[in-house]
């Protein structure tokens, strides 16, 4: 989803192919889990996050959110423990 929605600084899709499935898509379903990754990745542009949100919203845009559910939430919580000690990890805490 962020490649599909990235732009280079002249306003062009960064990633021209994802922006073809995004845009033809009849239903984009965005994961509650999801869009909490993209409000992490878009913090330092909150204009756009805010965009994002109404987008979804929108009951006229193909966008459908999906609520995380119990079983989304235990995967969550194992991908954690398994990855507590990553890369990703170690960069956060500096």
């Amino acid at each position: 989803m962020l490649r599909a929605l990235a732009k280079t600084p002249e306003g062009k899709a960064s990633f021209p192919e994802y922006q073809r499935v995004l845009t033809s898509a009849s239903a984009i379903i965005v994961p509650g889990l999801v869009l909490a990754e993209v409000d992490y990745f878009l913090k330092d542009d909150r204009k756009v996050m805010r965009k994002l949100i109404a987008e979804i919203f929108d009951p006229a845009t193909r966008y459908e959110y999906a609520l995380p559910l119990p079983l989304d939430l235990t995967r969550a919580l194992e991908l954690d423990a398994r990855f507590r000690n990553s890369v990703l990890d170690s960069l956060t805490e500096q």
